[in-house]
């Protein structure tokens, strides 16, 4: 008996290492987005998936798994139903860490939707909440969505959060990407969830708002959209693969540099335009000279296209490059940071009022005692693209910018308007040929356009909810305020008498940490932390703090899953079920929480499932 219990003890050993070493193949092929197996596979193909092939090159050095290997079929545990299995036990273990970490804990939802390669809707929900001194945003899962309209939508956020077991009632937030049925006012989905969680404050995601700023204003400004639309059939030319190789080889001739391709303008790309503007900016001259041996070519549509392109690579066209590229950088560093985590929504908005001031700062320059205005960087821009200019061996006007424009034919107006008043423009356009006129007409009227669009689309945020956020944090100067916490602090519910209390107390105490420990409190999430040990006696501000850490700033989590889905639903892929989709959408997306999983659970729970199974894990 007790030579049969150590046998028995030695095989579930043998067999829980095995399906161990299974599950962790399995990790980390979803960690690193790759197939687990092939489209077709039989006993005989040469390629028997990644999975397989990992576990027999394992094989080679683990006796074990050998033998296991080489040991009956139904005992092998590699059929594709024991990998789907091995996957959602590990994918549930993350989501219950998640739903653990939001225990009475207040949360934000970001949510949006996109086409998968099966070409079927999905939902992607991310949940952003405060835990462990840090702000986090946590994938939860993709949901199919067989309807687009805001009713369904909102179902499926409420049942991916009902599955996990996450209170909805604690939710403070909620951000999206501003289309109708997501921001609605009446039946969008943020009203309907507004309906049901009060609490649930909407916030326009911040980097679609700067986006359609620059799009917006692109559009408005005759000369903006012509050089972006000049730009973007430079960018299709030079992508066929003729035109695309001659480029190479040019850029490798002339520089030593790293090749640089030109890219292409999207209207949902978020700054996109200031990345097609600094790749034509550096490859300027190899451009150029690409175009002019290809308008000697051989090839008759080929020569006449780039003698085209030629043609309105001018004066006008490097001014407006020299000035986006400008411009745009600006707004490219604002993208970058609200894409942050971690990112409050105080800071968030104090940067974009920084944003708008530095526009402003260009647009004014220095007023001279004539009245006139006088820019630095505007005089920068005109200097530079006439640099640009003598560098390529483009025409430019003289150095006092006298030089009188082409004589253009009178624009007469049509036979049905001559006996008519006419009130508003008939299509004639400034020629940019002066400095006075490039400045007065184009730089100004793009600046004000931009600065016009930025004021108007984040107004928003000066609601009574963002003056307390405001309030609570350390570098504004109504820190603390209770004034200015008192719309916030009855729209969350709190106790207005006790807040009043404890934030008088809390800035005694930050003054005495301050002296006696040198402590320095910068933004809100710090001043969360520093309440962190005193969270039971300042328990309504130290709520306020966490709820203004996890306020949504943006929904570029979202975004970011959805690279994650075209790796691992991929054209080779497109059969596999929801639920095996989600699973390893959730261990790719959150490998970090990933690394953590006790195998030794995995193995319990998988067992669980398989009392009956071919081989004892007990």
């Amino acid at each position: 008996m007790k030579g049969l219990s150590k046998a028995h003890a030695r095989e579930v050993e043998e067999n829980r290492h095995y399906i161990k070493t299974i599950a962790e193949v399995l990790l980390l092929t979803a960690k690193n987005k790759i197939a687990q197996r092939e489209h077709r596979c039989n006993s005989d193909d040469l390629n028997h998936g990644n999975v397989r092939e990992i576990l027999y090159l394992i094989a080679k050095k683990d006796r074990i798994v050998e033998k296991k290997l080489n040991g009956p079929r139904n005992a092998r545990y590699l059929h594709p139903s024991i990998q789907n299995e091995l996957l959602a036990v590990m994918a549930s273990l993350v989501r219950e860490e998640i739903a653990d970490s939001l225990k009475d804990s207040p949360f934000s939802i970001l949510a949006d939707e996109t086409k998968d390669r099966s070409k079927a809707e999905q939902l992607s929900v991310v949940v952003r909440y405060f835990y462990d001194q840090a702000v986090h945003e946590r994938f939860l899962k993709f949901y199919k969505a067989d309807s687009l309209d805001a009713a369904s939508l909102t179902d499926y956020i409420f049942d991916v959060l009902s599955s996990l077991g996450i209170d909805k009632n604690e939710c403070v937030g909620q951000a999206y990407d501003g289309a109708a049925v997501m921001s609605g006012r009446i039946n969008g989905v943020q009203a309907r969830i507004q309906r049901k969680v009060p609490t649930a404050l909407y916030v326009h995601c911040m980097n679609h708002r700067l986006n359609l700023a620059v799009v917006d204003t692109v559009k408005n400004v005759a000369e903006a959209a012509e050089f972006f639309a000049k730009l973007e059939k430079l960018y299709v030319f030079s992508s066929t693969s003729v035109v695309h190789s001659v480029f190479e080889r040019v850029q490798k001739e002339m520089s030593t540099k790293p090749v640089i391709k030109l890219k292409q303008l999207s209207d949902t790309r978020w700054t996109c335009q200031y990345a097609a503007c600094k790749a034509v900016l550096q490859t300027l001259e190899p451009l150029l000279e690409t175009l002019k041996l290809l308008s000697d070519g051989k090839n008759t549509e080929r020569r006449i296209e780039a003698n085209s392109i030629l043609n309105f690579i001018d004066f006008n066209f490097l001014l407006s490059l020299v000035l986006f590229e400008n411009i745009l950088k600006r707004t490219q560093t604002l993208s970058n940071m609200l894409q942050a985590k971690d990112l409050d929504l105080a800071s968030a908005v104090f940067l974009v009022r920084t944003v708008i001031e530095e526009l402003e700062q260009v647009r004014n320059g220095d007023s001279t005692p004539t009245g006139s205005v006088q820019s630095s960087a505007i005089e920068k821009v005109w200097v530079d693209a006439i640099n640009l200019c003598i560098k390529c061996g483009i025409e430019t006007p003289d150095s006092g910018g006298d030089k009188p424009p082409r004589k253009r034919r009178d624009c007469r107006p049509p036979l049905k308007l001559r006996d008519s008043l006419i009130m508003e423009t008939v299509g004639q356009r400034t020629q940019l040929c002066k400095k006075e006129d490039f400045i007065q007409h184009f730089v100004y009227v793009v600046l004000d356009n931009i600065i016009s669009e930025l004021k108007s689309r984040f107004s928003r945020d000066s609601l009574v909810v963002m003056e307390g956020i405001q309030a609570l944090n350390p570098k504004a100067d109504c820190f603390l305020n209770f004034q200015k916490l008192t719309s916030m602090a009855k729209f969350y519910g709190c106790n207005l008498e006790y807040l009043e209390t404890e934030l008088k107390q809390a800035l005694v105490t930050l003054k005495r940490k301050e002296e006696s420990e040198g402590i320095n409190v910068n933004t809100v999430l710090e001043f969360t932390n520093f309440l962190q040990p005193y969270a039971v006696p300042f328990f309504e501000l130290y709520r306020l703090c966490k709820i203004a850490c996890v306020l949504p700033v943006s929904s570029a989590s979202c975004e970011r899953s959805f690279s994650a889905l075209k790796l691992i639903k991929s054209y080779l892929r497109t059969t596999m079920t929801e639920e095996r989709l989600s699973d390893l959408a959730t261990l790719a997306i959150e490998f970090r929480l990933a690394n953590k999983i006790n195998m030794d659970q995995v193995i319990d729970r998988f067992a669980s499932m398989h009392k009956n199974s071919r081989i004892n894990l007990y």
